[in-house]
């Protein structure tokens, strides 16, 4: 997994509406709030914040097993296996901006 150095998931959306906040598994931390925003914008906001550890997480799994793969293929066929497809290195640049690298 990527050197993720944020506040560790799960996240979680406590409230609604203009009053949505997303709070960190123990409580501890309110990870992000906004206001001047519809209500309905705003939850909306806050429900994709709360879900942005896993889906980085998520990510990183479905590109590794992707990339295998990709990797046996090339192999199979005689493609160059270092000329990954376009998708899979935006995804690894997504997840390096993540982790905190400068891009």
């Amino acid at each position: 997994m990527t050197d993720f150095k944020g506040t560790p998931g799960p996240w979680f959306v406590e409230g609604s509406g203009v009053n949505a906040l997303v709070r960190t598994h123990d409580d501890f931390a309110i990870v992000a709030k906004r206001h001047r925003l519809p209500g309905d914008v705003h939850e909306a906001n806050a429900r994709l914040i709360a879900l942005a550890p896993e889906m980085r997480d998520a990510l990183e799994a479905l590109l590794t097993e992707a990339e295998d793969v990709f990797v046996c293929m090339a192999d199979a066929t005689g493609i160059d296996r270092h000329n990954l497809p376009g998708p899979f290195r935006v995804a690894r640049v997504v997840l390096s901006r993540a982790a905190g690298a400068d891009q």
